[in-house]
């Protein structure tokens, strides 16, 4: 089977989760990837496939929640005709079986059975229900729309990802490349777990590496590099779950990915989302509420205890 694969940059973990699930349903088929250079630099040392590259779309998550949430609506517009004219354009030169979009809105083709991955599906609660009635406008031109979470509600994003009036929606489960630890926390040292722009990079890690110290950990900061810090800035895959399996405690953002990364674990974590993504305030309230395995903090409170 030939599929066309379609990942969105904004940050790293579209890629991520796309990439459990070539791994584990697709290896053995033709898989074509369409992202940005910086992402198949990623993927493509953990699995071989066809590489088309395209530009960045980037996204600026700091000027606050409402000013971020409003950017989504014009890059929405501006960008699912560019990935439709796309996936019609490289549907004619490569005839794919299936055409496979993670959050990339546009790219599907009537001809062909075209699904897209996404676990938000329902934005009103962040104050914009115009927003969501144009996202279902877009999602029901997919043949299917794959959600990575429990079919039972809550899940790991609540009522963002189970929405009442979608027909065409299948549970794919939680999607991460790992699986979970199997040895404990045996270290006395805590991780950082950097992730999003350079910003929230920057400063999760410098905030997250004073809480550390505070509390008498060893710090290590994983996707920034901070001098005098034990810093990994892109661990195998390895590495990455010896390292946060055997930590203490982990610090982390609360996008998707990570939390979906963290669950599969099983590794308690705090987690701590970026300010003016209202989702990741959403996420992190939502998964400290209904799992053991994580607490909640804001940025504002986290620094406030290192001062």
């Amino acid at each position: 089977m030939r599929i066309l694969w379609c990942i969105l940059d904004w940050g790293i973990g579209h890629i991520t989760r796309s990439f459990a699930l070539m791994k584990d349903k697709y290896a053995q088929d033709e898989n074509i990837v369409i992202t940005s250079k910086p992402l198949h630099q990623w993927l493509s040392k953990r699995f071989e496939y066809i590489p088309i590259t395209i530009p960045s779309l980037d996204m600026d998550y700091q000027l606050g929640p409402i000013a971020s949430t409003s950017l989504r609506l014009p890059s929405l517009i501006q960008h699912k005709q560019f990935y439709h004219h796309l996936a019609h354009t490289l549907t004619k030169k490569f005839n794919p079986d299936i055409l496979i979009s993670d959050n990339c809105y546009g790219f599907y083709h009537m001809n062909k059975f075209s699904v897209i991955i996404t676990h938000q599906v329902k934005v009103s609660i962040y104050g914009f229900p115009f927003v969501e009635g144009i996202i279902k406008q877009e999602l029901i031109k997919f043949s299917e729309v794959w959600i990575p979470d429990f079919e039972n509600f809550p899940g790991l994003a609540g009522i963002l990802s189970h929405p009442a009036d979608l027909k065409h929606v299948k549970y794919i489960g939680p999607l991460s490349r790992f699986t979970m630890c199997k040895t404990q926390a045996t270290q006395d040292y805590g991780v950082v777990l950097t992730s999003g722009p350079p910003a929230s990079r920057i400063s999760l890690a410098t905030i997250g590496t004073k809480w550390l110290l505070q509390k008498g950990l060893k710090p290590i900061v994983i996707g920034y590099t901070i001098k005098g810090v034990e810093s990994l800035s892109d661990p195998d895959d390895t590495t990455f779950k010896e390292v946060v399996c055997k930590a203490k405690i982990v610090i982390a953002r609360a996008g998707y990915s990570t939390i979906m990364d963290l669950y599969a674990l099983h590794k308690k974590a705090m987690v701590v989302p970026t300010p003016g993504q209202p989702e990741q305030e959403f996420i992190a309230r939502h998964v400290a509420r209904h799992f053991n395995l994580f607490s909640y903090k804001t940025e504002t409170q986290l620094l406030k205890e290192v001062q």
